[in-house]
């Protein structure tokens, strides 16, 4: 039995450190994911965060695919305001990078 939960700790442990980048996805209850509204008629924020795993080339492609599909799949969008940081959050104060603007659809 000892062995048992020997394995189930040794299981959780291994989960925890492989960890897993954010995929593309609308924002979820961890903050991880896209986020976008409308600011005036073809003009959105839009915005894309992901966990310690998630590199900033990853969080930049996402947020463009979410730029893309919100001007009817074209690419044809104007950037008007762009940013993007890393920074720490949470409990354990992990890395993340976010990347954040607004965008004017053509």
């Amino acid at each position: 039995m000892r062995a048992f939960y020997a394995y189930i700790v040794f299981c959780i442990v291994v989960m925890i450190s492989i960890g897993c980048s954010t995929p593309y996805q609308k924002k979820n209850a961890m903050g991880n994911g896209y986020h976008d509204y409308i600011i005036e008629p073809n003009v959105y924020l839009v915005s894309f965060e992901g966990n310690r795993w998630t590199d900033a080339d990853t969080v930049a492609e996402y947020w463009h695919r979410r730029a893309t599909e919100l001007c009817g799949g074209t690419g044809k969008y104007e950037i008007i305001v762009l940013g993007g940081h890393g920074g720490t959050a949470g409990p354990f104060f992990e890395e993340y990078h976010r990347r954040e603007g607004r965008i004017r659809c053509k």
